[in-house]
């Protein structure tokens, strides 16, 4: 639940917040919108390799609860900006706590899935996006017409609150529920401990929760000298490049013409549509053992998405487009 609710933000909160009238109010100009899209990554990058060092000598569920209870209560803030200093600022710190989610999330998976079993449930977990970003549309069009302006609070500040406030909510609940290493996890017993670790030694991934295994700075050094790292980071460079539209999704549904309301529910569709192609892809994939053909069928129509929309001024076609890019983009990424 709170993967959904950090999805509700990433990457459609603030596009959202546009059509809401986020830019007039902190007198945003020309690339300022694009600039407060990209701080985030700053911190993000920034924060990246502690936060995969800090996840092995904090337990997962207090980490990744506290990380998004005050994740949660930065977005709220977000609500009090005033200038677009503020804007920055709160989006810098917002990428900083955000940076442990995933990488955190991926761990803690690993310590409990074959690998065998992985694929399925990263399925799952990135297919979420989508379809969070689906409710996302959904709940902003409600909020954007229907708070805007109530006890004098502008839509698009109550969109940063209502879901912070809820980010809030859910990840204290998390913090009790999640679990830690299969070892370490209060509410197992010893026998169930010990067969959650037998699957894994049976696997041949050993007992991964035994961080003690190999130094951190052993295991950086291992991670940094390996050829194979740079050429994932290229690959998923490239897939993410191909995501970047996601930024600026409801500006481009809202080119088709329509009022703010009825682009906030035009961007749910095609959401929905990428989530299930997520899980269709993946299971294909996993099916027949082949990721490669997966991602550049997936990534062809990334291409073609982009042409329709470049190349035409119809509504129909550069609607269907948008099915082709969230879907396209999406399942590339989670595959692989």
């Amino acid at each position: 639940m709170s993967h959904v609710l950090l999805q509700l933000r990433r990457p459609l909160e603030l596009g959202n917040a546009r059509l809401g009238g986020l830019e007039t109010d902190l007198n945003m100009t020309g690339t300022d919108f694009n600039l407060a899209t990209s701080i985030l990554f700053i911190g993000y990058i920034i924060m990246q390799l502690p936060s995969n060092l800090l996840i092995t000598k904090i337990q997962p569920s207090i980490y990744l609860g506290c990380v998004m209870t005050i994740w949660g209560l930065i977005t709220t803030l977000t609500s009090q900006a005033d200038t677009f200093t503020h804007l920055l600022v709160i989006r810098f710190f917002l990428g900083v706590i955000e940076a442990p989610f995933f990488p955190s999330a991926m761990f803690v998976m690993s310590s409990w899935y074959t690998r065998a079993e992985l694929g399925q449930r990263y399925a799952f977990f990135y297919a979420g996006s989508a379809l969070a970003n689906m409710f996302n549309g959904l709940m902003s069009a409600g909020i954007l017409s229907d708070l805007d302006g109530a006890r004098g609070i502008a839509g698009w500040r109550w969109l940063f609150i209502i879901q912070g406030s809820l980010t809030v909510f859910f990840a204290i609940i998390s913090a009790a529920l999640l679990p830690d290493y299969p070892r370490t996890t209060r509410w197992l017993s010893h026998e169930e401990q010990a067969f959650a670790e037998w699957r894994l030694a049976e696997d041949v991934a050993g007992a991964v929760d035994s961080v003690d295994s190999v130094s951190l700075f052993t295991a950086l050094k291992m991670a940094l000298t390996d050829y194979r790292a740079y050429l994932f980071v290229i690959m998923q460079h490239c897939n993410l490049l191909s995501q970047t539209f996601t930024y600026f999704f409801p500006t481009i549904v809202g080119s088709l013409g329509y009022n703010s309301t009825q682009t906030l529910l035009l961007t749910a569709p095609p959401w929905f549509a990428a989530f299930l192609a997520c899980l269709l892809v993946t299971w294909h994939a996993a099916r027949t053992n082949v990721r490669s053909i997966h991602i550049m069928c997936c990534m062809l129509l990334v291409v073609i998405g982009n042409i329709v929309m470049i190349t035409t001024t119809a509504v129909g076609p550069r609607y269907f487009a948008m099915f082709l890019l969230t879907c396209g983009a999406l399942s590339a990424f989670q595959v692989s």
